[in-house]
């Protein structure tokens, strides 16, 4: 019961459909939790290069040849300016106070960002600080990079893609394995209907596509037996036909000769009449018992038919009936009858 339950196809199709879907989640959930050693391996790797030290000294130069003071904190956004990888935060050193800094605008992607949230590799990466020397005072610089979150989209892509091909690869195979069956089925199928009976029916599968081969090949088993069936038949039929043609000419010859003689009155007495007259009736006995064999034998290997009324007319059968009654009268029976012809015609 339970096997034949996984036999249907549709069964089938949904079970490859749960399993793998679920799989491919499960690998997926297993790569994104994984994230932060792939983040971690990339900083190690040197994947993504940092210049942190690079752009905190810019900014440091730029700060120092502008003479800028720490209270100008419009002059100082404008020379930090808007980083995607880089934050800035910069702090009074006299009294520890914010006085400014900037945000690294890849993390306000929300994807970035809902991904990388909780991760040590992004925000524990290369962070620089230094003490910047300004007229009025000491400014704290630190500068934090994000360079790492660049590989957030990239890595959710190839995880997104790794769970489809782990999803798709054996649903793809699966349905193109029952479309072979079906596309060898509809080959088998098109030399059975070319008339190649001997072709048998594969059968790949124990699902309907295989239930429907199976039944197109005992078809086909039953078409060859019947073919085989009529075309013996058929040949004894022929036979018969044959041996009969030979069994009818024999006494048809004779007759037709003893009718000639009769006919012609090639006879020499009255006794050789009657001897020839004799025989023709014998020779008719002998063709009426081998047509009636010939019938018997027709009416018994018959197959059986519908049926079918046809129009006919009275006056034919009125005819038919009378010409029997004559012959029957001829042999001295008595026939009461009550007959009148018509024109009229019935269905029979």
């Amino acid at each position: 019961m339970i096997k034949h339950f996984f036999n249907k196809l549709s069964i089938q199709i949904s079970a490859i459909i749960i399993l793998f879907g679920a799989l491919g989640m499960t690998v997926f959930c297993f790569l994104y939790s994984y994230r932060e050693d792939f983040f971690e391996f990339s900083q190690k790797m040197g994947i993504i290069s940092e210049n942190t030290e690079a752009y905190a000294i810019n900014i440091e130069n730029q700060l120092i040849d502008n003479n800028v003071s720490i209270n100008d904190v419009d002059t100082i956004d404008s020379i930090l300016g808007i980083s995607e990888i880089y934050s800035v935060n910069l702090y009074n050193k006299a009294n520890n106070l914010s006085i400014t800094g900037s945000y690294a605008t890849m993390l306000d992607n929300l994807l970035v960002g809902y991904t990388v949230y909780d991760t040590d590799a992004i925000y524990n990466g290369d962070i620089y600080h230094t003490d910047i020397e300004l007229e009025d005072g000491t400014i704290e610089m630190y500068v934090y990079s994000y360079a790492i979150a660049k590989m957030v989209v990239p890595y959710l892509v190839f995880s997104i893609i790794i769970a489809l091909l782990i999803f798709l690869i054996p649903t793809f195979l699966f349905i193109k394995r029952k479309v072979h069956h079906i596309e060898n089925l509809k080959n088998d199928v098109t030399y059975l209907s070319q008339g190649d009976l001997n072709h048998p029916i594969s059968i790949n599968s124990n699902d309907e596509i295989g239930e429907l081969s199976h039944q197109i090949n005992n078809l086909r088993l039953i078409l060859k037996d019947n073919f085989a069936t009529e075309e013996a038949n058929r040949k004894a039929n022929y036979d018969l036909v044959t041996a009969l043609s030979h069994d009818l000419r024999t006494p048809l010859t004779s007759l037709m000769g003893y009718l000639d003689i009769i006919r012609l009155k090639k006879y020499k007495n009255e006794d050789q009449y009657n001897l020839y007259l004799n025989n023709s009736i014998d020779k008719v006995n002998q063709i009426n018992e081998l047509a009636n064999k010939m019938f018997e034998y027709f009416l018994v290997f018959s197959k059986e038919q519908d049926t079918e009324l046809t129009k006919m007319s009275l006056g034919v059968i009125y005819e038919y009936i009378i010409e029997n009654i004559g012959v029957l009268e001829g042999h001295s029976f008595i026939i009461n009858k009550n007959l009148k012809p018509t024109n009229s015609f019935i269905r029979g």
